[in-house]
Order: structure tokens, then C-alpha cells, then sequence
């Protein structure tokens, strides 16, 4: 299915089939990237997370992660695996309305394409940990 197709079905709060499992929407949380990007983060009830760029057209599904990680010098270990940082970002989080209710800033660091992401929310200061892969349309499915 097509990523935008199954954008349009998740922001209905209408589950789809993502790498096998149906996920079904909790939580949709709509940012815009300090770089004006619009990305969605999207989270069932069972710890997964999809991240969206509908202008990319890039998926990563996420799964979170019960341990807090530190990075050291651009590197972060997690399980005996070295990560690289590669990626930083923060931007605004938007509710329903479109209104900021929160700001986030995180970083990625990837390894044998996977991807761990720190981000860390100013208002409720809540960090979230999350480990996951980019997908590709061929693992998104309608229900």
C-alpha cells in the first residue's frame, strides 16, 4: 500500500497491517520538524511506533525500548552493538487542532539498518527509547 494511502487511514484512527501485525492507532502525534518537515508519530497500544514523513515517503517502524541509552562521543552500545550517530532534530508537537502543545528534540543512531532514537519531550519531559527499521510500502497493508 502506498505510505501516503496508509497515512490517510491511520490518521482516521483505522488500524492497517504493518510488517504482518495489525496496528492500531493510541496515540497520533503530529510534528513539524525544526527543518519545517511534517512527520507523524504514531503509537498502538503494544509499544510500537510508526514514524511518517509523508514528503519522504519514509516509514520506520519503531519498537520502544525499556532501557535508557547514553551516547558517548557520537557512538551509543546497545546489546554489544555500536550505533553512529547520524541524525538530530527537534520540532514542534502538535494536537489535534494543530495547536503546540509540546517540543521534542531527539537523535538517531543507526547500525546494520537499524535505527535507535532518543527523543525527549520539553512540556511532559517524558524520554522515550525506541529501536526499529525503515519499512517499505510492500509491509504496509490495509486491514
Amino acid at each position: 500500500m502506498k505510505v501516503l494511502k496508509a497515512l490517510e487511514i491511520l490518521k482516521k484512527e483505522q488500524p492497517v497491517i504493518v510488517s504482518g501485525r495489525t496496528f492500531e492507532v493510541h496515540n497520533l502525534v503530529h510534528v513539524i520538524l525544526d527543518s519545517a518537515e511534517d512527520v507523524y508519530w504514531i503509537r498502538n497500544g503494544e509499544g510500537r511506533l510508526l514514524s511518517v514523513d509523508p514528503q519522504s515517503e519514509e516509514v520506520i517502524l519503531f519498537e520502544e525500548l525499556e532501557e535508557e541509552l547514553e551516547a558517548y562521543d557520537e557512538t551509543l552500545e546497545f546489546r554489544g552493538t555500536d550505533y553512529e550517530f547520524t541524525y538530530e532534530e527537534g520540532g514542534k508537537v502538535l494536537d489535534e487542532d494543530e495547536e503546540e502543545v509540546d517540543h521534542v528534540d531527539f537523535k538517531e543512531y543507526e547500525a546494520d539498518g537499524e535505527i535507535i532514537r532518543i527523543a525527549e519531550f520539553e512540556v511532559s519531559g517524558e524520554i522515550i527509547t525506541l529501536r526499529g527499521s525503515r519499512i517499505t510500502e510492500d509491509d504496509l497493508q490495509e486491514v
